[in-house]
């Protein structure tokens, strides 16, 4: 592209200097030329006539340089290409709360009540105590529900791709997602970590409407190697099997189990099937992504930094690592099981994990307050590994799939300054109070694992498909998940969650999904890889205020431009 601008814009170059050249010389070349001619000329009407014919110069030099300039823009119109897609959805959702204890949050701890009636020796012991870093009582909260009656949401993302060359492509993909009537605010905490806006959810996290890049990158697929490089903000989100609910092809590379988030770094594929002609399309892929930059443009600083804790508490951070992320996808077909299956295997190791990267919340850790506080990282707690697998195929119309996963926490003694404890642990200052053995052990490793399977049937008479789906997480179980399309995370629940969704078909571009959810969490702190989880149950003690059971329908209508 470039070569060309430049070859085009010689020409420009030469006609202009031979225009300049023109307009200061050939008055004087013409008087030498033929003085005597010139001599009995008149010199002002030939000085007329010079003028007009360097005016139609200048009218051809512009021609040419905007004929230049048009065929520019139509060549680079020609290689990019926009489209997306619209969301409206409705929501309704209804949230219960069994008998349980709380840590307090700051207004709790000061309602001290009219004239500071309220104001004890054991409230200013209790506010003393936590500024001073020592335990915390908890406070008890009655059984209650909560509900939502109309929560409505739009999501408008906005796709490009363009040929940089022919085996070198570029793709990207801008989002806004907002509740409606929510104004310009940041997204609101409700205790799972996908409602902090940070990197890995900034857009997939309800917030204001402002466009955010979700993705942007480059690919490379030279024609002589069977490789494909591919280096940006990756396709990491919307993985297999998540396209058949969301009624698309497949959007995301890694299994939406163990890894759906929006992560930036580099990926290297090896295509078997272009080397074994006889082979179905298989692909080996590795990556690396970088997840929290402890450094200058990250979170924090170099040296030392500072996080707000609450209650006019600062904890000083310092000698952060760079938390990284890395792994690959092994993808194969399966010909004997049907037409068109895919077989996906995945490990992934994050290292070096911080306990929340640098972010924005309204409020945290209160999930009842309304103050914009931004957060960081305030530790390094060890590595977490991730294994998977997902197999899906199409039998007789009816689409189906089964996906498999497993965490490993390598905590490395350390825990969190904000009190959360380490990878899996309570912090053994409040490891008594919340469950856990008496002091606790910070570098205990632990596992977890998730089964997700479900199946869409197809009901042409009805124009539409109908789809059931089922997950289940145990204790520990975690993965990166934090840009789930779905508020409460259902693949992060440590329990069991049953969706049913009908699909209808309105016509090539448009369609309409009505579904309901119910969560039965049997664990506290899902989606979290920090804290020990806790039973739920009645009288349970939790960090936050943990429901039992949500129950969540919705209505959307879906359209792609």
């Amino acid at each position: 592209m470039e070569q060309k601008r430049n070859r085009r814009a010689i020409p420009n170059i030469i006609i202009s200097l031979l225009a300049l050249l023109t307009i200061l010389f050939l008055p004087q070349t013409l008087f030498i030329l033929d003085g005597k001619a010139h001599a009995a000329d008149d010199p002002e009407e030939k000085v007329k006539e010079l003028k007009e014919e360097i005016e139609e110069l200048w009218d051809m030099v512009d021609e040419l340089d905007e004929r230049l300039v048009v065929e520019e823009k139509i060549s680079a119109w020609d290689r990019l290409s926009f489209y997306g897609d619209f969301r409206v959805q409705y929501a309704y959702e209804h949230w219960e709360f069994p008998y349980q204890n709380n840590f307090p949050t700051f207004v709790d701890m000061m309602a001290f009540g009219p004239l500071f009636s309220g104001v004890t020796a054991q409230t200013l012991a209790d506010v003393l105590g936590f500024l001073a870093d020592d335990r915390l009582p908890l406070k008890p909260r009655q059984a209650h529900t909560i509900s939502n009656d109309q929560a409505w949401m739009m999501r408008l993302r906005l796709k490009m791709k363009a040929e940089v060359a022919e085996t070198v492509h570029f793709h990207g993909r801008l989002s806004v997602k907002r509740y409606f009537g929510s104004g310009i605010v940041d997204p609101i905490f409700n205790g799972f970590p996908n409602t902090v806006y940070y990197s890995f959810s900034s857009s997939s996290q309800p917030s204001d409407t402002t466009l955010k890049l979700e993705r942007a990158y480059a690919t490379w697929k030279p024609k002589k190697v069977p490789l494909v490089l591919t280096v940006g903000r990756q396709a990491a989100s919307e993985g297999p099997p998540r396209e058949l609910r969301e009624n698309r092809v497949r959007q995301g590379t890694p299994p939406a189990q163990l890894i759906d988030a929006e992560i930036d770094g580099i990926m290297l594929g090896l295509k078997f099937h272009r080397i074994f002609p006889s082979m179905p399309p298989t692909t080996l892929r590795g990556c690396y992504g970088l997840g929290y930059e402890s450094g200058f443009g990250g979170g924090g600083r170099v040296e030392k930094s500072t996080a707000n804790m609450g209650m006019f508490r600062w904890v000083s951070v310092e000698g952060l690592k760079d938390m990284t992320v890395a792994g690959g996808c092994f993808d194969t077909q399966l010909p004997f099981l049907a037409d068109k299956t895919l077989l996906s295997l995945a490990y992934f190791r994050g290292m070096d994990l911080t306990d929340i990267p640098s972010g924005v919340t309204v409020n945290f850790p209160d999930p009842w307050g309304s103050t914009s506080q931004r957060v960081t990282a305030t530790q390094n707690l060890g590595d977490i590994d991730l294994f998977g697998m997902v197999l899906q195929a199409n039998n007789f119309g009816v689409d189906w799939f089964v996906s498999l996963g497993c965490n490993v926490f390598h905590p490395n003694g350390k825990v969190s300054q904000y009190g959360f404890g380490s990878l899996g642990n309570n912090d053994p200052r409040y490891a008594e109070q919340l469950g856990s053995a008496p002091g606790g052990d910070p570098s205990e490793s632990h596992k977890g694992y998730s089964v997700y399977t479900g199946t869409r049937i197809p009901i042409p008479a009805l124009r539409g498909k109908l789809g059931l789906e089922y997950n289940w997480g145990s204790k520990y179980w975690f993965s990166f998940t934090q840009a789930s399309d779905d508020v409460n995370n259902k693949i992060s629940t440590r329990g069991h969650v049953a969706e049913a969704y009908y699909i209808l078909d309105i016509m090539k571009n448009f369609f309409a999904r009505v579904g309901y959810q119910f969560y039965d969490y049997k664990y506290s702190l899902s989606g979290w890889h920090l804290g020990e989880p806790t039973r739920v149950k009645g009288d349970g003690n939790y960090f936050y205020p943990t429901p039992e059971h949500i129950h969540a329908a919705y209505f959307l209508l879906d359209f792609k431009f």
